[in-house]
Order: structure tokens, then sequence, then C-alpha cells
């Protein structure tokens, strides 16, 4: 056997989808070698992926490839894939994107600026006695404790400036690293 056919071939990094390549290669790659252990739902949301727009498909696994499940819009911008919001929304159809995730106080405070905690977070901050220019440490040792509720930014922030996102394929994909490394 030609050990060089079997080597898998990585894209170009001069092309600006590389990334996408790679994960195309990863699914064919699981799907032919290990298909029998994928089950129906697993095999049909591949089907599902195969069938996006590219922009589509090549933010789905920018995200996949970033750490954590929950995203800013405004940082998932890539100029290969152009518009984030029309990159979106065949995934939010489908479900795998979350426009409107349960966030909690924690996750409010990675997801956040300072600036934009002070927004949010207005009522929270004059009840507890802090300063409008306290630190974001201080917010959060003294907010965390008793911002216990799990609710979307919007409940959190009604003028919010953002929007957050939470990708919810991603033990599909953690699924597909494992089984091809």
């Amino acid at each position: 056997m030609n050990s060089a056919s079997a080597a898998p071939a990585t894209a170009s990094l001069d092309d600006p989808f590389y990334y996408l390549a790679n994960f195309r290669f990863v699914v064919a790659w699981v799907q032919a070698r290990h298909g029998d252990l994928l089950s129906a739902d697993e095999h049909h949301v591949l089907q599902q992926w195969s069938q996006l727009p590219r922009a589509s498909q090549a933010l789905l696994v920018r995200m996949v490839m970033r750490k954590g499940e929950l995203f800013r819009v405004d940082k998932l911008s890539y100029p290969e894939i152009g518009d984030t919001h029309q990159a979106l929304a065949p995934l939010l159809a489908l479900g795998w994107v979350d426009d409107a995730p349960l966030l909690s106080g924690e996750e409010v405070f990675r997801l956040l600026r300072l600036s934009e905690l002070r927004h949010a977070l207005q009522a929270p901050i004059r009840a507890a006695g802090l300063s409008s220019n306290a630190t974001k440490t201080a917010l959060q040792s003294v907010l965390i404790p008793v911002l216990t509720d799990s609710m979307p930014l919007r409940q959190w922030w009604p003028t919010a400036t953002t929007h957050i996102v939470r990708l919810n394929v991603m033990a599909l994909c953690d699924r597909l690293r494992l089984m091809f490394f």
C-alpha cells in the first residue's frame, strides 16, 4: 500500500476557507471509517450540514474552533464569510445556534465589557450600593453571588447593543474530533 495516499491532505493556507476544507475532510473520513458508530440523528445533522451555504458551514466551523459555546455576534466577523447575520440564519433555523440563550451572571460578566455591564446591571449595582465607577472585579465579587437567575441577554439588558448566541452542536463536533484523532 502506498502510505502517501493514506496520509490526510490538509488544505492550503492560501485558501481563506482552509479550515472548512479540513473540517470537510474530517467529516468524510469519520463517515467512511466510523459511520456505523454515528447515530441516525448524527448522520442526519451531517447531511444537513453538507447542504448549507458555504458561508454558514464556514461560520459553524469557526465557532467550533473557538473556545466555549457562547459568542458575541459582533466578534464573529470573518472577511471570507461576509455577512455574519446572513450566515447565521440557516444555523438558527436548524436550531444548531440559539440566538436567545439563557445566560448565568458569570456568563454575562465573561461576555460583556465593563461599560456594558454598567448599563446592563444598573439596578443590581445601585441595590448593592456599588459606585458607578467600580471595577469589573469589584462588581463581579459583589454581584455574582446575588445574580442567581439565568436568562437571555435581553432580560439582563433590554437595550443591549450586542447579541449573544450559543452553539448547540458542540457535542457532535467533539465526538467527530474524538473519532478522528
